[in-house]
């Protein structure tokens, strides 16, 4: 499915939290046009409700999926369906969760943590009840809607992710976003694969910045994530060397857009009506 408008099958973005996902987002925007697009938004559980309760015809409508939700929306989908994600190591990933937080004060998490939290990340690692902080990609590949309690993932769960992951399309992986996009590209057909990063931390201090005490404490929530995240990057570097794409230059073949391409590109992205309710929002809060 690689022009706009043509529809063979229904692409599901499965977006983990912090993995590159909102910059993923605007290179798919280019290929897929607004009306075709079903965003899941901020209550993915009810939005997905709202899909599955739509007549056939209307959810045929839809070239594609996305959101935070987990395995198994394909489902309700009518016709054939393409899965694809992208897997971020666990310390980076959880680490870059809690200075989002951080940037982020009418987050509702960032308004629930405590001063000791918002001092500390090992201090929010240790007290925290967040499950996106406890293996949270193994959560949504193994496709728990959130009724996991906080510390109860099992091996049974982190199996089931695997054997999820192996049903897709495209297993992408944030530390090799280009390569990541060369494979989406080579399967969807997408041409427009230069791209700007999108939703980054401003507050967080380089990788390497993290204490041996930081990573000990994000690592100790996050072994199944450890492991999941070792399989699908075997998995990546096995469907990479099938590709035969090592000899492109992305730089060279994809230069990132112009900021006012960017901007266009955004901008037709979604409807009108979401523009307008952002300015609202926006004037609101003065």
């Amino acid at each position: 499915m690689g022009l706009m408008g043509m529809k063979s099958e229904t692409l599901l973005f499965l977006h983990i939290p912090k993995a590159a996902g909102t910059t993923l987002s605007r290179v798919i925007e280019r290929h897929i046009p607004a009306r075709a697009h079903y965003r899941l938004g901020a209550n993915a559980q009810a939005a997905v409700q709202r899909y599955n309760e739509m007549p056939a015809a209307d959810r045929a409508r839809y070239q594609l999926i996305s959101g935070h939700f987990p395995y198994g929306v394909h489902e309700q989908v009518p016709g054939a369906h393409a899965y694809f994600t992208l897997l971020r190591e666990p310390v980076d990933r959880t680490a870059s969760f809690y200075y989002f937080l951080l940037q982020h004060p009418r987050h509702p998490l960032h308004r629930a943590m405590s001063p000791a939290q918002r001092g500390a990340l090992t201090e929010y690692a240790r007290t925290t009840r967040d499950t996106v902080m406890d293996n949270g990609q193994t959560r949504l590949l193994a496709g728990d809607w959130g009724t996991v309690p906080f510390g109860a993932c099992t091996p049974a769960m982190l199996q089931q992710a695997k054997r999820n992951l192996a049903t897709m399309d495209v297993v992408g992986l944030t530390e090799r976003f280009d390569a990541t996009l060369l494979l989406l590209g080579q399967r969807f057909g997408w041409t427009q694969l230069g791209y700007r990063r999108a939703n980054r931390n401003r507050v967080r201090p380089p990788r390497v910045a993290l204490s041996p005490a930081e990573r000990l404490a994000l690592l100790a929530l996050n072994e199944l994530d450890v492991q999941l995240y070792a399989y699908a990057a075997e998995r990546f570097q096995q469907a990479w060397e099938k590709a035969g794409l090592q000899d492109v230059d992305f730089e060279q073949h994809y230069p990132p857009p112009s900021r006012l391409h960017d901007w266009w590109f955004r901008l037709k992205a979604r409807p009108p009506s979401h523009w307008g309710n952002k300015v609202a929002r926006r004037l609101l809060r003065r």
